[in-house]
């Protein structure tokens, strides 16, 4: 592998700006080569903004150049798979946004390239698990600091009004985003149930519409229960549409939580860090 990587970005919507952004704070590592877009007007503004080399409007010009090694992929979740796929098949890494997939035959299409392709590496953003106050909650529950967990809970509150829904077409549709609430912005906060406690047995779940014009769920009540190796219990998760993160642990020996609480700042959203306390 290239000490300095050559990095193709293909999605230039509001969280290719994130991604951007980070290549270029890790000049020794990664260097921005090219961005593509459906929209022509987009990837020519990203390539101003960000220094790209060359902007495009097919991502497979993108993925014949030889001097990008990496790609981020930042469209919307129904193009994730073919564009994974894609980008494997040319010899490119992968890191690609949440969720995975749209749907888990999507999923399934795309773990036997990967594993086709032992030497690239294809990774998604759930960042929270190298947050250190998730890595310490981990430790924590691995270490039996809070003994056999009995009760995880989790309750997202993201407030999104319907101007968000409206702004870009098929946002909280099953055929663009695979869903609502769950699998776009309380996804990270089930990665999270998952990474501390393994994988439930058992899944049930209640959904429905109630505020938002959206054709899925923008309310969920979940239950998994059972988790596998480094837990055992029930795990709960409450998902709505107001503005708060949180994650109470209840342990044989005592209690965990974390809390987190979005604000805007110049119509921007900031996450203020995550506490935890055992």
């Amino acid at each position: 592998m290239e000490s300095v990587l050559g990095v193709g970005i293909i999605g230039a919507g509001v969280i290719m700006r994130r991604h951007a952004t980070a290549y270029r704070c890790l000049p020794e590592f990664a260097r921005l080569v090219a961005v593509a877009d459906i929209d022509q007007a987009r990837a020519i503004e990203a390539k101003r903004e960000h220094g790209f080399q060359e902007g495009y409007t097919n991502y497979r010009d993108l993925l014949s150049r030889e001097d990008i090694d990496l790609v981020s992929i930042c469209t919307p979740p129904q193009s994730h798979t073919p564009i994974i796929i894609d980008a494997l098949e040319a010899g490119k890494h992968v890191l690609c946004e949440k969720p995975m997939a749209r749907t888990l035959e999507d999923a399934d299409r795309t773990i036997p390239v990967a594993d086709r392709h032992p030497r690239l590496a294809l990774s998604f953003v759930y960042q929270y698990r190298s947050d250190p106050t998730h890595l310490r909650v981990r430790q924590l529950i691995q270490n039996k600091d809070l003994g056999r967990i009995l009760m995880a809970n989790v309750r997202v509150r993201a407030k999104r009004m319907p101007a968000y829904y409206a702004a870009t077409p098929g946002r909280a549709s099953w055929t663009t985003d695979g869903g609502g609430v769950l699998i776009n912005q309380a996804i990270h906060q089930l990665d999270a149930l998952i990474f501390f406690l393994g994988t439930p047995v058992e899944v049930s779940a209640a959904m429905e519409t109630f505020l938002q014009p959206t054709e899925s769920e923008d309310t969920l009540v979940k239950q998994e229960h059972g988790c596998s190796k480094s837990a055992s219990g029930k795990r709960s998760s409450c998902l709505s549409g107001f503005a708060e993160r949180s994650a109470p642990l209840d342990g044989s020996r005592a209690e965990g939580h974390l809390q987190a609480t979005w604000t805007s700042v110049a119509a921007a959203p900031v996450l203020r860090p995550y506490s935890a306390r055992a």
